[in-house]
């Protein structure tokens, strides 16, 4: 770098900074300090300052904020508090505010907790956020009608304040705005103001209100409103969403025909009994969910969305779902006393609809239905249902803990089955799965005690079932691959004791798979080869005599059995037992080779 760029780099950084000081040397000329307070310089030509005290926290007692005040032989006019003027004043008693003030800065009076009352003029204009936020002890309060905005959380947990009355003035009151004020029993609300947005949440005084016909959106305006029992509203309103939620003592309510949408408007009001819903509503998703106390409903034909509605409303027994409705997932999500409801056919998605429906009995699913996940979870008084050829696939858990579903038809249509999609339906003798089927899930019949058939090619057996081939066949307590009966592929018998048919040749892959109650099986000449897993989980038998002209074992074939007998040339693997050549001696805990007891093979002592 030359030296004349030099020179013009450190001239041009001179100047800004010569430029700087001038900037900020104004500045902190416009504000001063006189006593308490720090006066700031709104308006140097009218003379106006705003007001903060320098330590907030220093303030005691009984505060009167003067009107005007003399600086350097200039007199001003106090016309704002400034933010956080008074904040944690936690010592000040009461204010009284001079009618020359128009604003209230955010946060003026905030977690003033001794504060009892404020005396605010006919000159304000803006009361801002937070303004009064947790004065819990102010008692009342006179907004004048020169208010035109109330901010956010304005007044929020000023417990001890009882009524309120918003002056035809205002135009504008925030989210919040005397949200936990839980004294209150009181509200008058001019009919200029046009949005109630969560404005008195938590207020649990609150016994009943009358809305203005001006108002239009009332959204989430009383949750948590315990002790409110009536409330009016208005043609006006069209979006109530959220806004009784957890008005416990509600227990009827008329919604206006102006409204359109009212999610989660109805959320845990436990006392609520009866609803009218009009036809102007198109939207319900989580309305009534949690409303234990409503029996009876009517939807009206223009709701199209209805997402957890009624989820646990476990004293709904009636319910009739309009063609207008395309999803109802979540709907009667834990509905203990509904037992019967019909599906229109314009409903598409029914994810996890009837989980818990403990008393529901029988279901015809509509041909415009393709998929169902979790849908009948839990439905322990279910015992017959007709899915449509529209399904193409049944979800993880679908008929889940269904333990008096005693039969159901899966149509050709179902190419894949999750996750314990029947697990514990005990009821079910059998179950026929389609060929097409290219997926099951692990578990997937598993504790149902039924035998499925199926023929397909999915992976990831077993599938907590006996699982025969599709064609398979049956003689007494035997199933086979075959019409020779040469290959044995189940026992669905009951007995402990039991003697495989001479015929057999080959004793299948998972044949007698977790069959705990066998104490012995005999197992004949003819038999060659005795495929993996095949008597795995046969807990009940202590030992096993293999013939010597098997030539096959499959790994774990005998998992869980103590002791298998065996002199042939099968492979050695882990078959999952103790192995002894047939014709071992045993004497006590001592297991000998030879009948001369020279050869010691085995100890089976403790």
């Amino acid at each position: 770098m030359d030296k004349t760029t030099t020179k013009n780099i450190t001239c041009h950084l001179y100047r800004w900074l010569f430029s700087l000081a001038f900037m900020v040397l104004p500045a902190l000329a416009n504000a001063f300090e006189i006593g308490e307070y720090i006066y700031t310089v709104t308006d140097s030509v009218r003379h106006t300052v705003s007001l903060k005290a320098k330590q907030p926290r220093n303030i005691t007692g009984n505060v009167t904020i003067p009107a005007k005040v003399e600086y350097d032989g200039v007199e001003y006019k106090v016309t704002a508090l400034d933010e956080y003027a008074f904040d944690y004043s936690e010592e000040l008693i009461s204010v009284t505010i001079p009618n020359t003030v128009t604003y209230i800065g955010k946060n003026a009076f905030y977690f003033c907790r001794k504060l009892t009352s404020v005396t605010i003029p006919n000159s304000v204009v803006t009361i801002d956020s937070y303004a009064f936020s947790i004065c819990s002890s102010l008692q009342s309060l006179t907004i004048p009608n020169s208010v035109t905005t109330i901010g956010t959380w304005a007044f929020e947990s000023c417990k001890q304040l009882t009524s309120v009355i918003i002056p035809n003035s205002v135009t504008s009151l925030g989210n919040h705005a005397f949200t936990n004020c839980t004294g209150l029993t009181s509200v008058t609300i001019s009919n200029t103001v046009t949005i109630l947005n969560h404005t008195f949440v938590d207020c649990t005084g609150l016994t009943s209100v009358t809305i203005p016909n001006s108002v239009t959106s009332m959204n989430g305006t009383f949750r948590g409103c315990t002790g409110l029992t009536s409330v009016a509203i208005p043609n006006s309103v069209t979006s109530m969403d959220g806004t009784f939620e957890g008005c416990t003592k509600l227990t009827s309510i008329t919604i206006p025909n102006s409204v359109t949408s009212i999610e989660m408007a109805f959320k845990d009001c436990t006392g609520l009994t009866s609803v009218s819903i009009p036809n102007s509503v198109t939207n319900i998703n989580n309305a009534f969910r949690g409303c234990t106390g409503l029996t009876d409903v009517t939807i009206p034909n223009s709701v199209t969305s209805m997402t957890s509605a009624f989820f646990g409303c476990t004293k709904l027994t009636n319910v009739t779902i309009p063609n207008s409705v395309t999803s109802i997932d979540k709907t009667f999500y834990g509905c203990t006393s509904l037992t019967s409801i019909e599906i229109p056919n314009s409903v598409t998605s029914i994810d996890e609809t009837f989980y818990g429906c403990t008393n529901l009995t029988s279901v015809v699913i509509p041909n415009s239905v393709t998929s169902i996940n979790e849908t009948f979870y839990g439905c322990t008084s279910l015992t017959s249902v007709v899915i449509p050829n529209s399904v193409t696939s049944i979800g993880s858990y679908t008929f889940y803990g269904c333990s008096q579903l005693a039969s159901i038809e899966i149509p050709d249509s179902v190419s894949s089955i999750g996750q314990s999609a029947f697990h514990n339906c005990k009821n079910l003798p059998e179950l026929i799965i389609p060929d097409r089927v290219a997926t099951i899930g692990g578990s997937a019949f598993s504790s149902t005690l039924c035998t499925v058939y199926y023929g397909g090619n999915a992976t990831g057996s077993p599938w907590g079932a006996k699982t025969l081939i599709r064609g398979s066949v049956i003689d007494g307590d035997f199933v086979y691959a075959d019409k020779q009966k040469t290959k044995l592929v189940a026992y669905i018998g009951l007995d402990s004791v039991i003697t495989i048919p001479d015929q057999v040749k080959n004793i299948a892959e998972k044949a007698f798979y977790n069959s705990t109650g066998l104490t012995s099986v005999v197992i004949p000449e003819s038999v060659t080869s005795i495929e993996k897993q095949a008597f795995y989980g046969c807990t009940g038998l202590k030992s096993i005599v293999i013939p010597d002209a098997v030539s096959t074992i499959g790994d774990e074939a005998f998992y869980s059995v103590k002791r298998i007998y065996y002199g042939g040339a099968a492979t050695r693997s882990p078959w999952g037992a103790h192995f002894y050549v047939r014709g071992s001696v045993f004497d006590g805990d001592f297991i000998y080779a030879d009948k001369q007891k020279t050869k010691l093979v085995a100890y089976e002592g403790s």
